[in-house]
């Protein structure tokens, strides 16, 4: 299983300018019914769009909306469905003539990749993690002369990902059953750009004590109770920054495992929030501050105050230490 939280998200990655707004709206439908884990109802809003392409509306659309019921059909775990949705995106992002549409067939490369990946054909997931790097790397080039930061930046990491993935092919022994991996991207603490492939090893819902990032082997210390893993779920591996290794009784090299939340709990004894500088760690405190109520205050001082409602915060599960 590959976890990918919304920045890897094929659907999310996608160039739309020009897509038809009832597209779209089909689209943003669906997202909202995703959002609430409506898988099916997702599914028909995005299968109305490709009826209609179907029926000579714009190819482009119709490729979206496929990328888009290639991610459904992934987490409906309908693998080979998946797999020719993604398969017929790209066909038809290929064939475009506009260097815009190398981006969406970059991100076609990569859905297709997800799918043979999850299907056990590592040589075919090998080969298209390939093309979508070098896709990705052919499009950040059409970024930087246009010139689009944010499109630049984002192709610039998904090439970074889609190499971690692919070196995560046949990397370590595959855990018997019932574990299956669950692979999820590990933010270095000094450089938010910067990321490793972690993989953790689950039965059932429950992660075991045995944890690999980039190839070695991580300890797995819950902080309540066991680390439980949800299909809904959205996770993140960060690196725990030296300077607050005592504050949070963590060592050297020590990541931590986080859950996104939409609540702050004072009793909690830390959060990390996803600011645009990278991960701050801190908790919410009681009382006011600045007309503030209940705060949160970095443990470092970077940041305190009231948390921009957009900024994710998550909640810790589990410390990883590295095995000696």
């Amino acid at each position: 299983m590959i976890h990918l939280t919304a920045e890897f998200t094929p659907a999310n990655l996608l160039y739309c300018a020009g897509v038809a707004e009832t597209t779209m709206g089909h689209l943003r439908r669906a997202d909202r019914e995703k959002g609430r884990n409506q898988l099916a109802k997702a599914a028909q809003h995005v299968k109305a769009v490709i009826q209609q392409g179907r029926q000579g509306q714009s190819e482009i659309d119709l490729a979206v909306a496929l990328i888009y019921q290639s991610d459904l059909y992934r987490e409906m775990m309908k693998f080979d469905h998946a797999r020719r949705s993604a398969q017929e995106a790209h066909s038809i992002f290929k064939l475009q003539s506009s260097q815009e549409q190398r981006h969406n067939e970059a991100v076609a490369a990569y859905s297709l990749a997800l799918a043979w990946h999850v299907l056990g054909d590592e040589r075919a997931a090998g080969k298209w993690y390939r093309t979508a790097r070098q896709t990705f790397q052919a499009a950040r080039e059409y970024w930087a002369i246009q010139p689009d930061p944010p499109r630049y930046r984002t192709c610039t990491r998904m090439s970074q990902w889609v190499e971690r993935l692919r070196d995560s092919l046949g990397a370590e022994e595959k855990p018997a059953p019932p574990y299956h991996s669950f692979l999820v991207p590990a933010w270095l603490s000094q450089d938010t750009d910067t990321f490793l492939a972690a993989k953790l090893a689950v039965v059932g819902y429950v992660v075991d004590q045995s944890v690999t990032i980039d190839g070695q082997s991580f300890r797995l210390d819950p902080l309540t109770g066991g680390v439980v893993i949800f299909t809904t779920g959205e996770y993140r591996i960060f690196q725990v920054p030296d300077e607050i290794h005592a504050a949070i009784d963590a060592q050297k090299g020590d990541y931590v495992l986080v859950r996104r939340t939409g609540q702050a709990n004072l009793n909690v004894p830390y959060y990390v929030v996803e600011a645009a500088t990278g991960p701050v760690f801190g908790r919410f405190e009681r009382g006011v501050s600045d007309a503030v109520q209940n705060p949160f205050v970095s443990i470092d001082a970077r940041l305190i105050g009231k948390i921009v409602d957009d900024l994710p915060i998550y909640y810790p599960l589990a410390l990883l230490t590295p095995e000696p």
